[in-house]
């Protein structure tokens, strides 16, 4: 089972402090992000917390540093594969290489983190096809070894379906919906994702998948997938009453704009997906609105304007072309164009066009 993960299960590269220091700034470090909410700054944390422990010799150090990085970035929904693949890796070879004396990795916490691992796996088109279903395998096998988790293997091939289609050669989308809306566990958006709208028909919890809409504080933390949902709100809300209505648009865009372009840069590529046409939409938007409104910085590698602030067309335009490249590189790695068609889908949603696929 272990050759599906084949990444390298050693610690990074040591740096050049020695133990003693490493685990002194570790032992400050670790109670000060387990108190941490869940955001940005926890994940990053976290990360380091993982290199200092690599530069160290202490084998449960390691196993801490990388079970709350783990638990950081998908807490935050920041589980980018570059990021979560990695540190899974090395937890489950130490578990397969001595599942009794595993220093601290239990199989408990391999079924709780597995299901997340592969989301980020999904949600980057660098990881292969043909990756994702030895991956997939590899869990559907641990999960019948250890006898549970079985209602995460269903939301995973759920989001195996809906990146892969049939190419996936798993139930189909309905089948898999039922499955999950009969299982005892009701964590319906976790593990239907893009279905949990169906689920809710068949399971009593209206509203689940929804956004609450409170307002907007400088101080709460919201997911890069709660920001995208926000920003295609606000676009909508915006383009129903008419763009006339400047100054709840530049009271209600520019903040959530700075919140997407902030956390984009570290969520998975699929979420950046979903972010990048919202906030072209939403600079569309300021656009019509008022053309000489605060301009914006956008995240790196993003348009031609490197750290100078963009006006609001040429983000929107740099933005929308980023989406597109993004999109490409899904249909590629799954092949067939569905990642396109939700964007064109998304898109006219978000601007309030009618849009049948």
């Amino acid at each position: 089972m272990a050759a599906a993960w084949a990444e390298p299960t050693g610690p990074a590269k040591r740096a050049t402090m020695g133990d003693a220091v490493a685990r002194e700034r570790l032992r400050r470090l670790f109670p000060e992000l387990e108190a941490r909410p869940h955001d940005l700054g926890r994940m990053l944390g976290w990360a380091e917390a993982v290199r200092l422990a690599d530069a160290g010799d202490a084998r449960d150090d390691q196993v801490r540093a990388r079970i709350g990085l783990l638990d950081a970035a998908t807490g935050a929904g920041l589980n980018r594969a570059d990021r979560v693949l990695p540190a899974f890796a090395w937890l489950l070879a130490e578990y397969d290489r001595d599942p009794a004396r595993a220093g601290g990795v239990s199989a408990a916490t391999l079924v709780r983190f597995y299901p997340l691992a592969l989301w980020g796996a999904m949600m980057d088109p660098a990881v292969f096809r043909g990756r994702l279903i030895d991956l997939t395998n590899d869990f559907a096998a641990r999960v019948k070894l250890w006898g549970r988790g079985d209602d995460d293997l269903t939301g995973i091939r759920l989001l195996l379906v809906h990146h892969l289609g049939r190419e996936s050669r798993l139930p189909t989308a309905d089948r898999l919906v039922h499955r999950l809306a009969t299982a005892a566990d009701r964590r319906i958006p976790q593990l239907a994702g893009p279905w949990a709208f169906r689920l809710a028909k068949a399971v009593p919890v209206p509203k689940l998948w929804e956004i609450p809409d409170r307002p907007l504080r400088a101080s709460a933390y919201e997911m890069p997938h709660d920001v995208a949902a926000r920003l295609r709100r606000a676009v909508r809300e915006a383009c129903s009453r008419g763009v006339g209505r400047k100054r709840d648009v530049a009271n209600t865009l520019p903040p959530l704009l700075r919140r997407a372009f902030r956390l984009g840069p570290h969520a998975p590529v699929g979420i950046r997906l979903e972010l990048w046409p919202a906030a072209a939409a939403a600079c569309e938007v300021l656009e019509a609105a008022d053309p000489r409104a605060v301009r914006l910085r956008l995240p790196p590698g993003l348009g031609a304007q490197g750290d100078q602030p963009a006006d609001f067309s040429v983000a929107a335009a740099a933005l929308s072309a980023e989406a597109d490249r993004l999109a490409a590189a899904f249909d590629r790695r799954n092949g067939n164009g569905l990642a396109s068609a939700r964007l064109r889908r998304d898109r006219a949603f978000v601007l309030g066009r009618d849009y049948h696929w």
